[in-house]
């Protein structure tokens, strides 16, 4: 696949594979070893992947405002609506104006080019290490020595 620098149209490098793999290594080694204090606790590794990007500022995002200051009626009401129709169910937040969804963006190679990719990566791994409370550094070489 080719990719384009979206500012100048030069080739850019193509993503790495490994890098790719360890990502989402490192993602399953996260969700096995998620802090049962958090407020979010993700129902699987896919998940826990929505709610990273989503931390990491690569998301999609959907206001629905509403009149009734009961907004965390509405809340409940969508999540029923969404988890009968969506296949990946975004990630919602109450606010005193309505709620608001969020859902992360693709981060598949003809979505991202290597440079944004690692970027984004970078900054899952922020999160990651100080949801974890360990160094990242740590978590990616017990990723790396898990069988594939």
């Amino acid at each position: 696949m080719n990719h384009r620098c979206k500012y100048c149209g030069n080739p850019t490098k193509h993503r790495s594979d490994p890098h790719h793999r360890l990502l989402f290594a490192v993602i399953a080694r996260a969700f096995d070893n998620w802090p049962h204090d958090e407020k979010f606790q993700p129902e699987d590794a896919e998940h826990l992947r929505s709610f990273l990007l989503i931390k990491a500022g690569h998301f999609q995002k959907l206001d629905i405002r509403c009149d009734n200051p009961d907004a965390i009626s509405l809340e409940d009401q969508l999540r029923t609506i969404i988890q009968n129709v969506a296949d990946k169910p975004p990630l919602l937040h109450t606010y005193p104006w309505g709620v608001r969804l969020y859902w992360p963006r693709s981060i598949s190679y003809s979505e991202l080019g290597r440079a944004e990719f690692n970027v984004i990566c970078e900054r899952v791994f922020e999160v990651l290490s100080a949801k974890l409370r360990v160094d990242i550094k740590d978590l990616k070489r017990e990723a790396e020595l898990e069988p594939a």
